[in-house]
């Protein structure tokens, strides 16, 4: 994803999103993290340090809106961003930012507190990654239960 170019895939900058075609929001915990991926078009992912994944939940249009609201505020708060040099997981309590900006990923860190407190200039995106995370469980909920769980290990 951190090398991927966005133009080989149909993202390109436009008004509503200059400078952004994605947002990874890595949350760490004890035992591990977890990583949603949204994406300008609305493609959304979640992986989790124990293998599994969830890919496709962008496929379900409330998904795909929180997504791109999630990247649209992300896009909105770039200046707070510096360049990314290197990508470790976050310790528990932290969450990580990578920004797929359009000139080169960006990232930031901040303790989750401060961010779900509403004081760091990032805690509206982090209150919509929330909301995505809120529409992936609705999506799961309302599965047949033969297909409840599109969580899949990573191969």
């Amino acid at each position: 994803m951190l090398d991927m170019n966005p133009f080989d895939h149909g993202f390109e900058p436009t008004a509503r999103l200059p400078h952004l075609w994605g947002v990874m929001v890595e949350v760490g915990f004890g035992g591990g993290s977890a990583t949603l991926v949204s994406l300008a078009d609305g493609t959304t992912s979640l992986y989790l340090s124990n293998g599994e994944t969830t890919v496709g939940a962008g496929d379900a249009e409330a998904v795909a809106a929180a997504s791109r609201r999630l990247v649209e505020l992300a896009d909105a708060e770039i200046g707070h961003v510096p360049p990314l040099w290197d990508q470790p997981l976050p310790d528990p309590g932290r969450v990580r930012w990578v920004f797929l900006a359009y000139q080169g990923p960006v990232g930031a860190e901040a303790a989750e507190a401060e961010l779900s407190g509403g004081s760091h200039p990032l805690s509206a995106a982090y209150k919509a990654s929330g909301e995505v995370l809120t529409e992936i469980g609705r999506l799961q909920g309302a599965m047949p239960p033969q297909d409840a769980d599109r969580r899949q290990p990573v191969r």
